[in-house]
């Protein structure tokens, strides 16, 4: 049964992000690139974050509070490429929890931000591709992800394409 869930939690994180990473992907390597990639054009960030937490009332209820001890894991990984004509900053991380009396079976969220800007026609053209995908709040009136890490809380994804122009005056354009 948990694998079941686990499986269907791993599928719902997939199908958020192919179509953000693939539009990425396709930004990055169809732009055309004159002189090739510097080695100060690319950086690769890895980490690795540890933590423990103490939580009084994991279910944030009135009456008959669960406590327990939170145990987090959380690998990530930061993609830099800055160049003239193309820019990605892509962020990624997973957060494993382990619940000491084990008051919750699943609650692994993945973050992930991205964004990759390309300049299509130099200096004037660009195109920017962005995705956020996070858990957030039902209730936008109150913030419970920094209460709990799971109640009243729904997943988000935010996928924006937006293409534009820049003019620069010159005695050309007045």
């Amino acid at each position: 049964m948990k694998a079941c869930a686990k499986m269907k939690s791993m599928k719902k994180i997939i199908d958020f992000l192919i179509p953000s990473v693939f539009a990425m992907l396709i930004l990055l390597c169809g732009v055309d690139r004159p002189g090739g990639a510097l080695a100060a054009d690319f950086k690769f960030e890895p980490s690795l974050t540890l933590s423990e937490e103490f939580n009084d009332n994991i279910y944030l209820t009135r009456t008959n509070r669960k406590s327990d001890f939170i145990t987090g894991i959380t690998p990530a990984a930061r993609l830099l490429l800055d160049d003239p004509s193309l820019y990605a900053n892509i962020l990624g991380a997973y957060t494993y929890r382990i619940y000491a009396r084990n008051t919750v079976q699943s609650n692994n969220p993945f973050y992930f931000n991205g964004l990759a800007r390309a300049a299509l026609i130099s200096n004037n053209l660009y195109l920017e591709v962005s995705d956020i995908y996070q858990k957030v709040s039902l209730d936008p009136a109150q913030n419970f992800a920094r209460e709990s890490s799971f109640v009243n809380q729904t997943d988000s994804n935010v996928f924006t394409v937006h293409p534009y122009l820049v003019l620069r005056p010159t005695s050309l354009l007045t």
